[in-house]
């Protein structure tokens, strides 16, 4: 995927270019909580090529945080989002407590594209349970369908894709989850 060229006019977000449908939706909902709750610390995990600060409006969060475990796609990031003033962590999340080890806590975590590639799934929503303020917000981008689960996700490095019963025991401990 590569990142969306986005301009705002008449209060909607217009592609400059051909984007994909899924990535448009989800910058859409993305926008629609940033307006609507007004976070202001902010961590996004495994940003990869496409870090949500990078056609995120800068005066939607107060600060925000990068975490990675490869430092090559962390100095990608602060290329793409120079001027912006986020911070980069680098860190291996797949395990527990490693987010929480930090003694930061946020009221946005955005992990998009990122649990199905984790051994250990579940002392990670814990850990990103453990990093969030009280009545912080989770938004968590993952593949559906397990029955679909195929040799094209073995190769991209997924261990699993999610039914709609593991996803809601996966994130049990929170108190609400909505799932668009």
């Amino acid at each position: 995927s590569h990142a969306l060229g986005l301009r705002h006019r008449h209060r909607n977000l217009l592609p400059r270019e051909p984007v994909s449908l899924y990535r448009y939706v989800e910058l859409l909902v993305q926008i629609a909580l940033l307006r609507k709750y007004r976070f202001r610390r902010v961590l996004e995990t495994g940003p990869g090529t496409y870090p949500v600060f990078g056609v995120w409006p800068r005066d939607s969060y107060e600060r925000g945080t990068i975490v990675d475990y490869n430092e090559k796609v962390l100095r990608y990031c602060q290329k793409v989002l120079a001027g912006k003033e986020i911070e980069s962590l680098q860190l291996d999340f797949d395990g527990a407590g490693v987010l929480s080890a930090t003694g930061r806590k946020c009221d946005l975590i955005v992990s998009n594209g990122v649990v199905e590639h984790l051994k250990n799934d579940g002392p990670h929503v814990a850990d990103l349970y453990g990093a969030l303020d009280e009545g912080g917000v989770l938004m968590c981008v993952t593949v559906m369908h397990e029955a679909f689960f195929n040799d094209w996700d073995r190769a991209v490095g997924h261990y699993r894709r999610y039914s709609m019963e593991s996803l809601l025991a996966l994130f049990g401990e929170f108190s609400e989850v909505q799932v668009i």
